[in-house]
């Protein structure tokens, strides 16, 4: 699947082996607090940045991000002028040999 923007995902994607590419930014976000992004086998490539505040499961896949990480959640402030980063519940579980993350 290829998106040409920034891609929200807010309530757990599986690629099942397919491969994701995005444009922008990626934006893993864990609305449900069991949010999982689980790359199972596929290819993830990201232009710009990637801010995860959910669970990434490599499970023998690969994510390549052009820009920065982030295991944050990203918010704006009340006039929506200024980001700002805060701590919160995301994790990347790299458990395999073949688990790739490429910055």
């Amino acid at each position: 699947m290829k998106v040409k923007g920034s891609l929200y995902v807010n309530y757990g994607m599986n690629l099942a082996g397919n491969n994701l590419e995005v444009g922008r930014s990626l934006y893993i976000n864990n609305y449900n607090y069991r949010s999982t992004f689980n790359v199972s086998g596929g290819n993830v490539d990201v232009a710009e940045n990637m801010v995860i505040d959910a669970n990434v499961l490599f499970n023998e896949g690969t994510i390549n991000v052009e820009g920065d990480i982030r295991v944050q959640r990203e918010s704006v402030n009340s006039s929506g002028e200024k980001v700002y980063y805060e701590t919160y519940y995301g994790n990347l579980k790299m458990q395999n040999e073949s688990d790739m993350l490429n910055i």
